[in-house]
């Protein structure tokens, strides 16, 4: 107790406020809550309501200094509790509500110290919670996978959907950056996935967890975290790969750390099952929508360390469930961050920096927040600094502290989806969201797949004589980027529920009640056309029929064979594997057969019955109500079943049922 005084008075005097002056005019406030993140409430000088009130967060790391902030916004608290009157909104009381991050997630917050400071004097806020306020409810401090070299660290949650929810610098020399989290830890923002309904499929009314009623995209977010009442815990981790195997034993039990002082490409691989909201009643208990398995969407989210960055795979895709409308947009990822103040984007070479005069011309001012929507960008990096006085703010905690994000996108169905590059930066308490948002409709079987870098760097700073942007822009982006020039254009493929012949690129090739597919045949797999990609349908009865032309008119030119039966559903995937030949690496034909629960493998694009080396059928399934997919693993893909009351079960050796191992990623009940 000695020691806590002494430092009082210290921080008191550094702040240059006498002990007799703080006694004399102090601020007034209240802590209103704490969680394992952050500490709301509000403070203001009774004698200046106007005036903008410093909160000072001390936490475990009370040594190091405080988490610095304005007390400048709208309280967020009970009516009763916030000392406004939110009938008048000419009321400066309105605005003196505080949000304020810890400098790391914490265990206990019991060590929490909230200091308020006006022009005259000082106060250490007391907490004035309402019944059931103030638990920490979360416990993430407990469950997360860290990892830590000479350059970063980042901590992963796997009961938030294996999101990042710490990022610490290693390698600035900024004060304070090593014990400094850049991502906004608020279990609804962190660095993750966010998966929006269409815009056909609305919900009425909305619910409170749903967002705006002005959005039609009522149907979700779903992501890693949320703050629905009838969904605690956000989504679940269901499975973990990694280069290490203990890091998954690890990861799924208590809280680690690994400490890597020669990165060496390690990665931790997590398949998250991305549990869609539970549609809460407002007034009308008849009246809600209630939890439905089938909105539900899975991912593979894989983390591989390098020395000097680290890298987020994402792969996304929707369980093929009786219906077939989803997420109709998706964020991959979207980055809510903390502590940073200036921000520098590029696009065809236009620097963009929200505190430039000359470059506010691209943003929407609204409510002190700037909104930079970069619609069909070639951008693909974002750097966040923490500077001092920047828009009239407070001081920053870790100045000089910063991070550089890169975003890369893929094809979806053959097409690159519209994207959208947003930065939404909030000055008044430094809080920045990225987006890299891309607009699609999500069907059932598909992937969608896009990747995350995360430099502890500018933009400008030099890896092996090269800089951070060039590397992004060159060396380090992926084959598949959809800014790439070889991008592929023109070749969707339709919705198999609804498909009548006619093609995204508008030409006609197929019929009714055929499936449509991308045939992807190398010269060993076909002959007679050129190896490419080829639109391709199957034809219920085993007819299967490319388009030699490729994406455009059929014109009678085309490659026929003949591989399977009427009731036969039909995929082209590669298999993890070695009992699949040379189909765990080429894409090949594949048919689920109901009646005996068989997959049959083809290696060739021509009849089967012609082909003597056909990998063996794989047995698994066959139950009445199975449904088939293809689900994607850190190995490759694997084959699996969705079960109704069981879940879906993976083959993760790909392998018939006798000497297969398998995994079953179960479906929750509807919340009571």
């Amino acid at each position: 107790m000695k020691s806590f005084v002494i430092a009082t008075f210290l921080a008191v005097m550094c702040l240059g406020v006498s002990p007799a002056t703080a006694q004399a005019a102090a601020p007034v406030g209240y802590i209103l809550g704490i969680t394992d993140f952050r500490v709301t409430g509000y403070a203001y000088d009774p004698d200046d309501p106007t005036a903008k009130v410093r909160i000072e967060v001390y936490s475990e790391d009370y040594p190091i200094g405080p988490v610095v902030g304005p007390a400048a916004y709208r309280c967020e608290g009970s009516t009763s509790a916030c000392p406004g009157n939110e009938t008048n909104p000419n009321d400066p009381l309105n605005w003196t509500g505080f949000n304020m991050q810890f400098r790391r997630v914490v265990d206990d917050h019991s060590g929490v110290a909230v200091l308020a400071v006006s022009a005259t004097g000082s106060t250490w806020l007391t907490r004035a919670l309402e019944p059931g306020e103030g638990a920490n409810t979360w416990h993430r401090a407990t469950d997360p996978f860290y990892y830590e070299n000479a350059n970063y660290k980042i901590g992963i949650s796997r009961n938030w959907g294996a999101s990042v929810f710490e990022y610490f610098n290693l390698e600035s020399d900024a004060p304070f950056a090593d014990v400094t989290n850049l991502v906004d830890a608020n279990p609804g923002a962190a660095f993750q996935t966010a998966l929006f309904g269409d815009t056909e499929h609305d919900v009425y009314p909305a619910a409170a967890c749903l967002g705006s009623a002005n959005d039609p995209r009522w149907w979700n977010p779903t992501q890693a975290g949320n703050y629905c009442s009838g969904f605690s815990g956000g989504s679940k981790v269901v499975n973990c790969q990694s280069s290490i195997p203990s890091w998954c034993t690890n990861a799924f039990g208590a809280s680690n750390g690994i400490n890597e002082a020669s990165p060496s490409s390690n990665w931790i691989a997590f398949t998250v099952h991305y549990r869609n909201f539970y549609y809460e009643a407002e007034s009308d208990p008849a009246d809600y929508v209630p939890y439905h398995h089938y909105d539900d969407l899975y991912g593979l989210v894989t983390y591989t360390f390098k020395a000097d960055y680290a890298q987020v795979d994402y792969k996304i895709w929707k369980a093929p469930m009786p219906v077939s409308y989803g997420a109709g947009s998706v964020l991959l990822p979207v980055a809510y961050l903390k502590q940073l103040t200036k921000f520098t984007t590029s696009e065809t070479s236009i620097i963009r920096d929200p505190n430039s005069t000359t470059d506010m011309a691209p943003a929407i001012v609204s409510s002190g927040n700037y909104y930079y929507d970069i619609t069909s960008s070639t951008g693909r990096w974002i750097t966040g600094e923490a500077v001092d006085n920047r828009q009239n703010i407070l001081p920053v905690p870790s100045p000089d502290n910063h991070v550089t994000f890169a975003f890369y996108s893929s094809a979806y169905r053959g097409n690159c989806p519209p994207r959208i590059f947003q930065i939404d930066y909030g000055p008044q308490d430094q809080g920045t969201v990225v987006q890299n948002g891309l607009v699609f409709e999500m069907l059932p079987g598909s992937v969608v797949q896009a990747r995350a870098l995360i430099f502890p760097y500018r933009h400008d700073d030099s890896i092996g004589g090269s800089t951070v942007s060039a590397l992004i822009d060159g060396a380090l982006m992926p084959s598949w980027e959809c800014n790439q020039s070889s991008s592929p254009a023109g070749q969707g493929v339709p919705d198999p529920q609804t498909f009548d012949g006619t093609w995204p690129g508008g030409f006609e090739f197929g019929q009714s009640g055929d499936v449509p597919l991308t045939a992807k045949p190398t010269a060993d797999q076909i002959t007679g056309i050129s190896p490419g990609t080829y639109p391709m349908v199957f034809r219920p009865g085993g007819l299967w029929i490319i388009n030699n032309p490729g994406f455009t008119n059929w014109n009678g030119n085309t490659t026929n064979f003949w591989f399977g039966l009427s009731d036969d559903e039909a995929f082209v995937s590669s298999l993890a594997g070695n009992d699949v030949g040379w189909c765990n690496v080429l894409e090949c034909p594949i048919v689920y057969r109901p009646s005996n629960g068989n997959w049959y493998v083809h290696g060739k694009y021509q009849d089967y019955s012609s082909v003597s080396n056909n990998p063996a059928p794989i047995q698994f399934g066959g139950f009445s109500g199975d449904i088939p997919m293809i689900v994607p693993m850190h190995d490759g893909n694997h084959i699996a079943v969705y079960r109704p009351g069981v879940g879906i079960i993976v083959n993760t050796n790909n392998r018939t049922w006798q000497y297969a191992t398998y995994e079953t990623w179960q479906i929750p009940p509807a919340p009571e």
